[in-house]
């Protein structure tokens, strides 16, 4: 099964902080409707915390240790968390977005990687930041 992957850019206003968001369905069967309600939540979430999202991710395919099977993940995490720091946040529906990313080719694990590059990763559906 081939995986798609969609990058979205979003618009710009005065924001008290700065995010990007992750999505990823697990399924191609249903996969817009469970993207496009993510989506729905994070971007309400973030309106009403003055949090400007500048770039989104989406994976849609099967969860795992697989990087392969989620590419927008991998950019996320190499192009974008990494490398830059013209933004704080991470934000993401609930922790099964990223929680089953481990081991495979992923030397660490995801939420770790965004903490290491000192950026809070927040789980919208609990409204909190993620502890170390």
């Amino acid at each position: 099964m081939k995986n798609n992957s969609v990058v979205t850019v979003l618009g710009q206003h005065s924001p008290s902080a700065r995010a990007v968001a992750y999505f990823r369905s697990s399924s191609q069967v249903g996969h817009e409707h469970a993207i496009s309600s993510q989506q729905d939540h994070v971007r309400q979430w973030a309106e009403e915390h003055g949090i400007e999202i500048i770039h989104e991710f989406c994976d849609i395919g099967p969860s795992g240790p697989d990087t392969k099977e989620l590419p927008a993940l991998r950019v996320m995490l190499d192009e974008w968390v990494k490398p830059r720091s013209d933004f704080e946040l991470v934000l993401c529906v609930d922790a099964n977005r990223l929680g089953r990313c481990v081991s495979g080719d992923f030397a660490e694990q995801p939420s770790e990687v965004v903490h290491q590059h000192r950026k809070r990763l927040i789980y919208t559906s609990t409204n909190e930041p993620q502890p170390r």
